[in-house]
């Protein structure tokens, strides 16, 4: 063989495990661990613009994806990433995406909507005037004009909570821009009725704000928008409309990562959904799912009936916080009734029913605790990363009750 030609087929070769490789990357990495992975300065360029990629090939409009790409093209060519753009619209030529990447690197530049908003309001509607009836346009102006009705609202929140006086002048932009924001949901709701309680709160947020008594917005919330493990929206905050005006679109958004990543683990461990699970008069099912950073997942279900109690434990393979890698070990055994008493004991003591749905605090790395329980009557769910010492006792009692052995340096 002569040695171009040899030259050529390993070159060939090392596409095609390179293709192959991007591949298996993408089903082994979620979103979120694409995203955390794109925005860490601890990695090369190359493993970050590999994963931008990726992310992109996923989820077109990722906003961490295409800040990267922007910061590349801009290092690269030594402009204001116009590189990028232009290279946007020759791949997508009979598409809005331009506009609208364009309209939110211009919102995660600015500090203020004091120019904001005007600029990127440009770059959406040239998109709306080519296409009108787009879905996708039409959400991101009801986005933007929703922020705009909620900016001085959080500027006075913040100012009650934090007691600060010197705070810059907040207000909004447009005098319409809470109908602005209800105009444009409407469209969204009127051409995409399957993803409808994806805007539903926020339009439920602006119906509240105007006093309407009667809605023009009728859904089912709890039959919309979840899988057989949680509804998407069940981990926002602040949906109590009237303690507060928290954006709503941010805080389903963050749900929604919450729900994908805790229905990806439980399904690895091979755990049912108890959202929809059918049980029986009589009994209750709890669970406990622990994923902490850096050690294995761990699962326990509790299954009451009357004076029995039978306790299941799944423990997976690789770290809580990254892509599962199957299940390793799983057991189920009877509890004697005084195992099984203080365990309920330990759960009733959380007054479970008063917590919120999730209660998290910023943290880069931790763990996730999570409790649920499903009854013919209903579900309940409590998350959070920070566990008080009730749930803490609640989580090591379950753990003794099993087979697993923990160290106590790996509690956390």
């Amino acid at each position: 063989m002569a040695v171009s030609a040899y030259l050529f087929s390993m070159r060939k070769m090392m596409f095609l495990l390179a293709g192959l490789f991007l591949s298996m990357q993408i089903q082994a990495q979620s979103i979120i661990e694409l995203e955390r992975e794109v925005r860490s300065y601890n990695r090369y360029p190359d493993q970050r613009l590999c994963e931008a990629k990726l992310l992109l090939s996923i989820d077109s409009m990722n906003d961490a994806g295409h800040r990267y790409m922007y910061e590349h093209y801009n290092s690269q060519h030594k402009g204001s990433g116009s590189t990028y753009w232009d290279q946007l619209i020759l791949d997508h030529p009979n598409s809005p995406l331009p506009y609208m990447v364009h309209a939110k690197m211009h919102f995660l530049d600015a500090y203020d909507n004091q120019h904001l908003y005007p600029e990127q309001l440009t770059y959406l509607y040239q998109a709306l005037e080519q296409y009108p009836d787009n879905v996708g346009v039409q959400y991101e102006l009801a986005k933007l004009y929703y922020k705009d009705f909620l900016y001085p609202i959080e500027k006075d929140q913040f100012a009650a909570s934090e007691s600060i006086e010197d705070i810059p002048e907040m207000k909004s932009i447009y005098a319409s821009a809470v109908d602005s924001a209800l105009y444009y949901f409407s469209k969204v709701w009127q051409n995409d009725t399957i993803n409808r309680y994806q805007i539903y709160f926020p339009i439920k947020q602006i119906e509240y704000f105007h006093g309407t008594n009667e809605s023009s917005f009728p859904l089912n919330i709890d039959s919309s928008g979840h899988n057989d493990y949680f509804p998407y929206w069940y981990f926002m905050s602040g949906i109590n409309y009237a303690a507060g005006y928290h954006n709503l679109v941010f805080e389903l958004k963050l749900s929604s990562h919450a729900v994908s990543s805790r229905t990806t683990q439980l399904k690895a461990l091979k755990e049912p959904g108890l959202y929809t699970l059918p049980v029986s008069s009589g009994t209750t099912v709890y669970r406990f799912t622990w994923l902490r950073s850096f050690h294995h997942p761990i699962s326990i279900r509790l299954e009451q009936t009357s004076n029995e109690y039978i306790i299941y434990w799944k423990e997976g393979k690789g770290p809580g916080g990254y892509a599962p890698k199957g299940l390793k070990i799983s057991g189920r055994k009877r509890l004697k009734p005084a195992q099984g008493q203080k365990c309920i004991q330990l759960i009733n003591g959380m007054q479970l029913d008063s917590l919120p749905n999730n209660h998290e605090t910023l943290m880069f790395d931790g763990a996730s605790w999570l409790l649920e329980r499903k009854t013919a009557g209903g579900y309940k769910a409590f998350h959070t990363n920070e566990p008080d010492q009730k749930f803490n006792d609640l989580g090591r009692f379950l753990l003794k009750c099993t087979n697993i052995r923990i160290k106590e340096d790996e509690i956390y």
